[in-house]
């Protein structure tokens, strides 16, 4: 298993039975709060972690570099137009 990965499945555990205790006297639609609300979290939290590698391994290989040299949307002139995309 890759280091960090345990994040994935301990923290939300942890956050359910965290914020479990403190819903649990609201009743059970409020648990089902906290359920949802964990599912949502984790998973925003998940795509970010994925992205952020995603950045660096685009950096350990060059590619950063690459798309640095590409012309941005800025340098358009009357002779090169500038397309919407």
């Amino acid at each position: 298993m890759a280091r960090g990965h345990y994040r994935g499945t301990l923290a939300p555990l942890g956050s359910i039975l965290a914020l479990g205790v403190f819903a649990r006297d609201a009743g059970p639609e409020a648990l089902a709060y906290v359920l949802t609300g964990n599912v949502v979290l984790n998973l925003m939290f998940e795509n970010l972690d994925k992205v952020s590698g995603h950045f660096a391994f685009m950096k350990a290989v060059g590619t950063i570099n690459y798309f640095a040299t590409l012309p941005s949307g800025d340098t358009c002139s009357s002779w090169q137009p500038c397309w919407p995309f």
